[in-house]
């Protein structure tokens, strides 16, 4: 999920922008989804294991028929310095989990460019980004951080 691109609609128009680093995931959508107009922009800390990924909110902002939803962390710069603490016994084969401070998504499956994961609604696939892929806006390097 590393760098900077756009998720597009059927048509091929830009319904949202995603940024993805090694321990942050942002998106800005605006549009149709699910053919509902929405406003939505999340910040979230992120975590990869080899159970699944875990993030968690710090900021969300989401406007649509069915919800109003405006809230980031009481403190948000020392909330997105600290690293996601993940709790192994929380993945549940085929589903995602809540807890009070985060939400876990399931490995379902991998191979050597994707993996599919159990988000909230429904499979999530993921593609491994390429530096030279088409739609990628802007190119990040993993670093890793430690455990």
């Amino acid at each position: 999920m590393l760098g900077t691109r756009p998720i597009k609609d059927e048509e091929g128009n830009v319904t949202a922008i995603v940024i993805g680093t090694n321990r942050h995931n942002y998106i800005f959508g605006f549009g149709k989804w699910n053919d509902t107009e929405v406003i939505y922009c999340r910040a979230a800390r992120i975590r990869s294991k080899n159970n699944g990924m875990v993030f968690s909110q710090n900021v969300r902002l989401m406007k649509n028929s069915n919800e109003f939803t405006a809230r980031m962390a009481d403190n948000n710069l020392e909330t997105t310095r600290r690293s996601v603490v993940v709790d192994d016994s929380v993945f549940t084969a085929n589903a995602c989990q809540r807890t009070e401070g985060a939400i876990y998504w399931s490995l379902k499956s991998f191979d050597e460019n994707s993996i599919m994961i159990n988000g909230c609604e429904g499979e999530d696939k993921i593609v491994r980004p390429q530096k030279s892929g088409e739609d990628l806006l802007e190119w990040f390097e993993y670093i890793n951080y430690g455990s």
